[in-house]
């Protein structure tokens, strides 16, 4: 007869390879694109998202702001607050969670290229409306190299996240990718720690 201990030990060290490649597909999913990128050492680099839905792998395609697509075009883009677990932050209309770029010190987008990829910017026709919570006086735009119109918030370029696919969604703060930090928006417009 085959001991108990014997049988287990096969599975233990099953589980524990199955663990590590789903830890390191969560890694991959944030902060794994860029220059010298790396996870910060401040601030969570996932969260759960709100409203009891579970965060998805899903393909880039289906990116919350398919920057340029006809139904955004079709209406004007508004930016508003909500609470997360980071405190009050900037949402789209949607509740898409909007992000600041480090690397950009004034109005001028830096992230480009493959950084748009992961971080497409919130382009607009327009100026953004203000919605509950925001300054309508810190909304603006800057234009990109290509000529598109990109919301901006207290001078800052706003971006998504290429993983989050739901409202309220955080999964990449505090991340050092493409030579600069990536955080979520307080309504005063500075990063969120």
């Amino acid at each position: 007869m085959i001991s108990e201990t014997r049988l287990m030990k096969p599975i233990r060290a099953g589980g524990a390879a199955i663990a590590l490649l789903v830890c390191a597909g969560c890694l991959a999913g944030c902060g794994g694109g860029g220059h010298g990128s790396k996870s910060a050492s401040t601030g969570p680099a996932r969260s759960t998202p709100a409203s009891g839905t579970t965060a998805s792998r899903a393909p880039a395609a289906r990116a919350p702001a398919a920057p340029g697509s006809a139904a955004r075009a079709r209406t004007r883009t508004s930016v508003k607050v909500v609470k997360t677990r980071y405190g009050r932050m900037l949402v789209d209309g949607r509740s898409y969670a909007l992000y600041l770029f480090t690397r950009e010190g004034g109005p001028s987008p830096r992230c480009y290229g493959r950084c748009t990829s992961r971080w497409p910017p919130l382009v607009v026709k327009a100026p953004p409306a203000g919605g509950s919570g925001t300054r309508s006086a810190l909304l603006g735009t800057t234009r990109r190299r290509d000529g598109r119109l990109q919301a901006t918030y207290a001078g800052h370029p706003l971006y998504y996240y290429f993983g989050d696919r739901a409202p309220r969604q955080v999964l990449c703060q505090a991340v050092d990718e493409f030579g600069g930090h990536w955080y979520v928006v307080a309504p005063s417009g500075s990063a969120i720690h």
